[in-house]
């Protein structure tokens, strides 16, 4: 199973790169490529060739240069050949690769995607997507159309909700660290937890 790391844009939001925000002494981006490499072969998404020290992971490089999520899983597709691909993005750091494989699991049995949906909302961001996602997202993009949200509302998606994943804290896996304040508060969780 292949699953795909997004490192990230500009980081506008955070102010500097996200990928390589510290967390006792190691970047958010060897973080997940150690945690999900125990279950994936794993690649990091980037924008331009080389641009991070991948940790043993592989590389995908977006073909659609500026146009954000959907340019990694386009690219994705079009350079590892996976039937299956979960995506999640380096922001997402308590990404459980327990529920990706659940998620994973739910891919391909007359469904194009797994992705679970909130109240809040969905999370594209950290999703099951079958090679089927793969020719809507290259038209897309050769139109300049890039949100995902377009591309799951033309697939057959598996929605899963808060009530079928109790087992797991979604609040705790699908929190963004998009602002500084937010990776304060993941420090601070890292923190309270080596104390325990």
């Amino acid at each position: 199973m292949v699953a795909v790391i997004l490192s990230g844009g500009k980081s506008r939001r955070m102010g500097r790169d996200k990928a390589q925000l510290q967390f006792a002494g190691k970047p958010a981006l060897q973080i997940l490529v150690e945690r999900y490499s125990g279950y994936f072969d794993v690649y990091v998404g980037v924008d331009v060739p080389g641009r991070f020290l991948l940790y043993g992971a592989g590389e995908v490089v977006d073909e659609y240069t500026g146009q954000g999520p959907m340019a990694g899983l386009h690219a994705a597709f079009a350079q590892t050949g996976a039937d299956k691909i979960f995506l999640t993005a380096v922001d997402l750091l308590h990404g459980d690769p327990t529920l990706a494989i659940k998620m994973m699991k739910s891919v391909g049995f007359g469904s194009d995607a797994c992705i679970i949906k909130r109240p809040q909302g969905i999370e594209p961001m950290f999703g099951a997507y079958s090679r089927s996602c793969f020719e809507p997202a290259e038209k897309l993009l050769e139109n300049g159309e890039n949100k995902i949200k377009i591309l799951l509302d033309s697939l057959k998606v598996k929605y899963l909700s808060q009530d079928e994943l109790k087992k797991w804290d979604l609040d705790d896996i699908l929190f963004n660290m998009n602002y500084p304040d937010d990776y304060k508060t993941v420090l601070g969780n890292i923190g309270c937890a080596e104390k325990n």
